[in-house]
């Protein structure tokens, strides 16, 4: 071997070997940059603005994740025998539906006409949904989503009115007021009953119920003077149905609701109840009682003639995290 060879050897030794020293650091460089980015990322994580912590107890709860993806806390009420609460150890933004108690169909005698009850007013703050009231078979826009602080806030669900009689009102806290369903009008007994809905109308002059603005629909028409037929009770939805011939009229459509986690109807009106030749009008949106029948429990839907209304609900729901879940910035 050469001096020239010796030296060339050694040439290609030392690039060897300052080639490895600096793949050594290269790869340690690499392996801290890993775990700096690692640190910064959970760092971002911890500190990341979290979805809203709304904590709250009261009615019957239930979570489920909507269409969107979105998870959702819902407390449901439904007893209408006294007052309750729902108790929020920690506020934000609500949804709500609130529901009242639907109006009882007309109680006059069993052989005349007996109209159909008005539903139970409607109000939510579900965004995408309506109230009642609004243009015809379409309710009024929601209400507002409602920012709630850490506090107690009273709850009463309306009861369904007994037949000639009108609904109970349905409220959350001081804020929402839905109205029951105004009574349907009852032979030559009694007029029909403004409400949340109103009642349909009947043998004896007056005309049907208002519907109250924002929450439901008027009442069906009738002629005046003829023990025969009756209207049906105003809806959620839009007005109850007019009388055509004898035939008993149908109760006003409803409004859905997706709020609990499945999409039902509420608030239908009343069909009316033609004793004389026994005719029923059906009631609106399969809640609002058929003639005869009482309106849907827990749905605020009116009487049919001759029956109860169905009981309301208040409905109150918020966004919520799992826990464990971790919500980085992007």
């Amino acid at each position: 071997m050469t001096v020239q060879q010796i030296r060339i050897g050694i040439g290609i030794g030392n690039v060897f070997s300052v080639q490895s020293s600096v793949f050594r650091r290269n790869s340690v460089h690499r392996s801290l940059f890993t775990l700096i980015t690692f640190l910064t990322l959970a760092l971002l994580g911890a500190f990341a603005p979290q979805a809203e912590a709304v904590v709250a107890t009261g009615g019957t709860v239930t979570n489920y994740t909507d269409a969107g993806g979105t998870n959702w806390t819902a407390h449901i009420f439904t007893n209408t025998a006294a007052a309750t609460s729902i108790v929020f150890s920690a506020g934000g933004t609500v949804e709500y539906l609130v529901v009242a108690g639907g109006g009882g169909g007309g109680a006059g005698q069993a052989d005349w006409a007996n109209a159909g009850g008005g539903a139970g007013g409607l109000i939510t703050s579900v965004v995408g949904e309506f109230s009642g009231g609004g243009t015809a078979y379409v309710g009024s826009a929601p209400n507002a989503t409602t920012s709630l602080t850490a506090t107690a806030y009273n709850v009463t669900v309306g009861a369904g009115g007994g037949a000639g009689v009108n609904g109970s009102n349905s409220s959350f806290g001081s804020f929402v007021t839905a109205y029951g369903g105004g009574r349907g009008a009852g032979g030559n007994v009694h007029k029909a009953a403004s409400g949340g809905s109103g009642g349909g109308s009947g043998w004896l002059a007056g005309g049907p119920g208002a519907g109250t603005n924002g929450q439901g629909w008027a009442g069906g028409t009738s002629v005046t003077g003829s023990g025969d037929v009756g209207g049906g009770g105003g809806g959620a939805g839009n007005v109850g149905s007019n009388t055509v011939g004898s035939t008993a009229a149908n109760g006003g459509p409803g409004l859905q609701s997706s709020i609990t986690g499945s999409s039902m109807w509420y608030a239908g009106g009343g069909g009316a109840y033609n004793g004389n030749n026994g005719s029923s009008g059906t009631g609106g949106s399969g809640v609002g009682g058929n003639g005869g029948s009482p309106g849907a429990s827990s749905r605020g839907g009116g009487g049919g003639g001759l029956a109860a209304g169905g009981s309301g609900i208040v409905v109150i729901r918020y966004v919520f995290t799992p826990k464990g879940t971790v919500v980085y910035l992007k």
